[in-house]
Protein backbone atom coordinates (compact mmCIF):
# COMPACT_ATOMS: atom_id res chain seq x y z
CA UNK A 1 0.00 0.00 0.00
CA UNK A 2 1.09 3.54 -0.82
CA UNK A 3 -0.39 4.67 2.76
CA UNK A 4 -2.69 3.04 5.29
CA UNK A 5 -5.90 3.21 4.30
CA UNK A 6 -5.52 2.90 0.44
CA UNK A 7 -6.17 0.26 -1.88
CA UNK A 8 -3.15 -2.45 -2.28
CA UNK A 9 -1.15 -3.08 -5.18
CA UNK A 10 -2.76 -7.11 -4.32
CA UNK A 11 -6.08 -5.80 -4.85
CA UNK A 12 -5.68 -3.81 -8.33
CA UNK A 13 -3.34 -7.33 -9.53
CA UNK A 14 -6.34 -9.52 -8.34
CA UNK A 15 -8.76 -7.40 -10.25
CA UNK A 16 -6.58 -6.93 -13.28
CA UNK A 17 -6.69 -11.09 -13.02
CA UNK A 18 -10.14 -11.16 -13.07
CA UNK A 19 -10.22 -8.87 -16.14
CA UNK A 20 -7.67 -11.46 -18.37
CA UNK A 21 -9.80 -14.71 -17.68
CA UNK A 22 -12.75 -13.14 -18.37
CA UNK A 23 -12.02 -12.33 -21.71
CA UNK A 24 -10.32 -15.82 -22.09
CA UNK A 25 -13.31 -17.14 -20.98
CA UNK A 26 -15.97 -14.66 -22.72
CA UNK A 27 -16.71 -17.17 -25.53
CA UNK A 28 -17.73 -19.87 -23.62
CA UNK A 29 -19.77 -18.03 -20.51
CA UNK A 30 -21.94 -20.55 -18.90
CA UNK A 31 -24.29 -17.92 -16.55
CA UNK A 32 -25.40 -20.52 -14.06
CA UNK A 33 -23.35 -19.19 -11.24
CA UNK A 34 -24.02 -15.96 -11.85
CA UNK A 35 -27.48 -15.97 -10.88
CA UNK A 36 -26.94 -17.02 -6.75
CA UNK A 37 -23.96 -14.27 -7.06
CA UNK A 38 -26.40 -11.80 -8.23
CA UNK A 39 -28.62 -12.49 -5.79
CA UNK A 40 -26.05 -11.67 -2.58
CA UNK A 41 -25.37 -8.67 -4.64
CA UNK A 42 -28.77 -7.43 -4.60
CA UNK A 43 -29.83 -8.47 -0.96
CA UNK A 44 -26.82 -6.72 0.23
CA UNK A 45 -27.00 -3.93 -2.02
CA UNK A 46 -30.63 -3.67 -0.78
CA UNK A 47 -29.37 -4.05 3.32
CA UNK A 48 -26.63 -1.12 2.69
CA UNK A 49 -28.88 1.04 1.10
CA UNK A 50 -31.58 0.34 3.73
CA UNK A 51 -29.71 1.37 6.60
CA UNK A 52 -27.51 4.11 4.91
CA UNK A 53 -24.00 1.97 4.52
CA UNK A 54 -21.46 2.67 2.60
CA UNK A 55 -20.29 1.13 -0.67
CA UNK A 56 -16.85 0.93 0.15
CA UNK A 57 -13.66 -0.68 -2.05
CA UNK A 58 -13.85 -3.94 0.05
CA UNK A 59 -17.68 -4.31 -1.59
CA UNK A 60 -16.87 -4.48 -4.52
CA UNK A 61 -13.46 -6.43 -4.53
CA UNK A 62 -15.99 -8.79 -2.44
CA UNK A 63 -18.95 -8.58 -5.64
CA UNK A 64 -16.85 -9.08 -8.36
CA UNK A 65 -14.94 -12.06 -6.69
CA UNK A 66 -18.24 -13.61 -6.60
CA UNK A 67 -19.07 -12.93 -10.11
CA UNK A 68 -15.45 -13.77 -11.94
CA UNK A 69 -13.97 -16.04 -9.42
CA UNK A 70 -15.72 -18.80 -11.32
CA UNK A 71 -13.54 -18.10 -14.61
CA UNK A 72 -10.53 -18.59 -13.14
CA UNK A 73 -11.23 -22.14 -11.76
CA UNK A 74 -12.41 -23.18 -15.15
CA UNK A 75 -9.48 -21.58 -16.75
CA UNK A 76 -6.74 -23.11 -14.40
CA UNK A 77 -8.37 -26.64 -14.58
CA UNK A 78 -5.86 -28.92 -12.58
CA UNK A 79 -2.79 -27.15 -14.01
CA UNK A 80 -1.40 -25.86 -10.78
CA UNK A 81 0.40 -29.00 -8.65
CA UNK A 82 -1.61 -28.12 -5.10
CA UNK A 83 1.43 -28.83 -3.34
CA UNK A 84 2.94 -26.43 -4.70
CA UNK A 85 -0.35 -24.24 -4.03
CA UNK A 86 0.02 -25.27 -0.43
CA UNK A 87 3.69 -24.62 0.20
CA UNK A 88 3.21 -20.59 -1.04
CA UNK A 89 -0.18 -20.17 0.71
CA UNK A 90 1.78 -21.70 4.21
CA UNK A 91 4.85 -19.49 3.40
CA UNK A 92 3.39 -16.54 2.82
CA UNK A 93 1.52 -17.05 6.29
CA UNK A 94 4.30 -17.99 8.17
CA UNK A 95 6.52 -14.86 6.92
CA UNK A 96 3.41 -12.34 7.59
CA UNK A 97 3.09 -13.72 11.21
CA UNK A 98 6.53 -14.26 11.96
CA UNK A 99 7.67 -10.71 10.82
CA UNK A 100 4.63 -9.09 11.98
CA UNK A 101 5.92 -9.07 15.33
CA UNK A 102 9.32 -7.50 14.76
CA UNK A 103 8.26 -4.81 12.02
CA UNK A 104 5.68 -3.47 14.55
CA UNK A 105 8.68 -1.80 16.17
CA UNK A 106 9.03 0.23 12.84
CA UNK A 107 6.20 3.16 12.52
CA UNK A 108 6.65 3.01 9.00
CA UNK A 109 5.05 -0.23 8.85
CA UNK A 110 3.39 -0.15 12.41
CA UNK A 111 -0.03 0.82 10.88
CA UNK A 112 -0.32 -1.66 9.33
CA UNK A 113 -0.30 -3.70 12.59
CA UNK A 114 -2.64 -4.27 15.15
CA UNK A 115 -2.37 -6.14 18.46
CA UNK A 116 -5.08 -6.71 21.11
CA UNK A 117 -4.38 -6.76 24.49
CA UNK A 118 -6.89 -9.60 26.48
CA UNK A 119 -6.63 -8.91 29.66
CA UNK A 120 -2.59 -8.84 29.26
CA UNK A 121 -2.36 -11.32 27.28
CA UNK A 122 -1.13 -10.48 23.32
CA UNK A 123 -2.76 -11.70 20.40
CA UNK A 124 -1.42 -11.42 17.33
CA UNK A 125 -3.43 -10.78 13.35
CA UNK A 126 0.06 -10.61 11.22
CA UNK A 127 -0.95 -8.12 9.50
CA UNK A 128 -4.85 -8.76 9.09
CA UNK A 129 -5.86 -6.96 11.65
CA UNK A 130 -8.47 -8.98 13.30
CA UNK A 131 -7.50 -12.51 15.07
CA UNK A 132 -10.03 -14.85 13.85
CA UNK A 133 -10.26 -13.97 10.60
CA UNK A 134 -6.15 -14.33 10.58
CA UNK A 135 -6.51 -17.75 12.11
CA UNK A 136 -9.37 -18.42 9.49
CA UNK A 137 -6.52 -18.04 6.71
CA UNK A 138 -3.97 -20.91 8.97
CA UNK A 139 -6.87 -23.29 9.41
CA UNK A 140 -7.36 -23.45 6.09
CA UNK A 141 -3.85 -24.13 4.87
CA UNK A 142 -3.35 -26.25 7.58
CA UNK A 143 -6.69 -28.48 5.72
CA UNK A 144 -4.72 -28.90 2.61
CA UNK A 145 -1.76 -29.80 4.78
CA UNK A 146 -3.20 -32.81 6.64
CA UNK A 147 -4.75 -33.74 2.34
CA UNK A 148 -1.56 -33.68 1.60
CA UNK A 149 -0.46 -35.91 4.30
CA UNK A 150 -2.84 -38.45 3.33
CA UNK A 151 -1.40 -38.77 -0.24
CA UNK A 152 2.01 -37.76 0.51
CA UNK A 153 4.72 -41.41 -0.19
CA UNK A 154 8.19 -39.74 0.07
CA UNK A 155 9.86 -39.32 3.06
CA UNK A 156 11.16 -35.54 2.08
CA UNK A 157 7.63 -34.27 1.47
CA UNK A 158 6.48 -36.26 4.59
CA UNK A 159 9.19 -34.30 6.72
CA UNK A 160 8.82 -30.87 4.65
CA UNK A 161 4.49 -31.19 5.74
CA UNK A 162 5.06 -32.07 8.96
CA UNK A 163 7.35 -29.03 9.29
CA UNK A 164 4.34 -26.69 7.68
CA UNK A 165 1.71 -27.93 9.82
CA UNK A 166 3.90 -27.29 13.22
CA UNK A 167 4.82 -23.64 12.13
CA UNK A 168 1.17 -23.05 11.08
CA UNK A 169 -0.21 -24.57 14.52
CA UNK A 170 2.43 -21.95 15.99
CA UNK A 171 1.08 -19.02 13.98
CA UNK A 172 -2.14 -19.94 14.79
CA UNK A 173 -1.56 -19.87 18.24
CA UNK A 174 -0.21 -16.27 18.52
CA UNK A 175 -3.63 -15.32 17.13
CA UNK A 176 -4.51 -17.00 21.10
CA UNK A 177 -8.07 -17.61 19.38
CA UNK A 178 -10.55 -20.01 20.70
CA UNK A 179 -12.06 -20.53 17.01
CA UNK A 180 -8.61 -21.48 15.46
CA UNK A 181 -8.18 -23.98 18.12
CA UNK A 182 -11.42 -25.59 17.91
CA UNK A 183 -11.48 -26.01 13.92
CA UNK A 184 -7.93 -27.68 14.69
CA UNK A 185 -9.49 -29.79 16.97
CA UNK A 186 -11.65 -31.23 14.49
CA UNK A 187 -9.46 -31.09 11.49
CA UNK A 188 -7.28 -33.56 13.48
CA UNK A 189 -10.03 -35.88 13.85
CA UNK A 190 -11.19 -35.70 11.01
CA UNK A 191 -7.52 -36.63 9.26
CA UNK A 192 -7.59 -39.30 11.89
CA UNK A 193 -10.61 -40.86 10.85
CA UNK A 194 -10.03 -40.55 7.05
CA UNK A 195 -6.39 -42.01 7.52
CA UNK A 196 -8.15 -44.84 8.99
CA UNK A 197 -10.80 -45.31 6.32
CA UNK A 198 -7.73 -44.61 3.74
CA UNK A 199 -5.72 -47.92 1.73
CA UNK A 200 -3.01 -49.26 3.26
CA UNK A 201 -1.47 -50.85 6.23
CA UNK A 202 -2.88 -50.98 9.41
CA UNK A 203 0.56 -50.64 11.12
CA UNK A 204 1.62 -47.83 9.10
CA UNK A 205 -1.83 -45.68 10.20
CA UNK A 206 -1.12 -46.44 13.41
CA UNK A 207 2.68 -45.56 13.35
CA UNK A 208 1.25 -42.36 11.92
CA UNK A 209 -1.43 -41.43 14.18
CA UNK A 210 1.01 -42.14 17.33
CA UNK A 211 3.93 -39.87 15.99
CA UNK A 212 1.31 -36.98 15.02
CA UNK A 213 0.10 -37.55 18.66
CA UNK A 214 3.81 -37.05 20.41
CA UNK A 215 4.57 -34.14 17.71
CA UNK A 216 1.43 -32.50 19.23
CA UNK A 217 2.11 -33.63 22.48
CA UNK A 218 5.84 -31.98 22.25
CA UNK A 219 5.25 -29.15 20.52
CA UNK A 220 2.05 -28.01 23.06
CA UNK A 221 4.47 -28.36 25.85
CA UNK A 222 7.49 -27.06 24.41
CA UNK A 223 8.29 -23.14 25.39
CA UNK A 224 7.71 -21.51 22.41
CA UNK A 225 3.87 -22.81 22.60
CA UNK A 226 3.71 -22.82 26.43
CA UNK A 227 2.62 -19.11 27.07
CA UNK A 228 0.10 -19.37 23.85
CA UNK A 229 -1.40 -22.74 25.39
CA UNK A 230 -1.83 -21.32 29.26
CA UNK A 231 -3.65 -18.17 27.53
CA UNK A 232 -5.83 -20.12 25.16
CA UNK A 233 -6.78 -22.17 28.85
CA UNK A 234 -7.71 -19.46 30.20
CA UNK A 235 -10.19 -17.92 27.92
CA UNK A 236 -12.10 -21.19 27.81
CA UNK A 237 -11.44 -21.31 31.86
CA UNK A 238 -13.58 -17.89 32.29
CA UNK A 239 -16.50 -19.23 30.12
CA UNK A 240 -20.09 -19.97 32.49
CA UNK A 241 -22.22 -20.41 29.49
CA UNK A 242 -22.55 -20.94 25.56
CA UNK A 243 -22.62 -17.14 25.19
CA UNK A 244 -19.14 -16.83 27.19
CA UNK A 245 -17.96 -19.67 25.00
CA UNK A 246 -19.01 -18.38 21.63
CA UNK A 247 -17.60 -14.97 22.80
CA UNK A 248 -21.67 -13.64 21.96
CA UNK A 249 -22.02 -14.88 19.09
CA UNK A 250 -24.92 -17.21 19.88
CA UNK A 251 -26.34 -13.73 21.20
CA UNK A 252 -26.13 -12.51 17.52
CA UNK A 253 -27.28 -15.95 15.96
CA UNK A 254 -30.67 -15.65 17.86
CA UNK A 255 -30.94 -11.87 17.44
CA UNK A 256 -30.61 -12.85 13.26
CA UNK A 257 -32.86 -15.79 13.82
Amino acid sequence: KIEQGTISFFTIALLCVYLVYLVMGSRNINVHHLVPGLCVIALTMVVKTLYGYSFDNSYILFSATLLLIPFISREINGKYDFHLLTLFFVSGISIAAITAQYLVYFPNISRFIRTFDLLGTIRYAGYYGDPNFYSAHITAALGGVLILLLETVSKKKLIALILMAGTLVYCGFLSVSKTFFLITVCLLILWILALLFNRGKISVKITMILVIIVGVVFLLSSPVFTDAVDAISARFGRDNNISDFTTGRTDIWMEYL
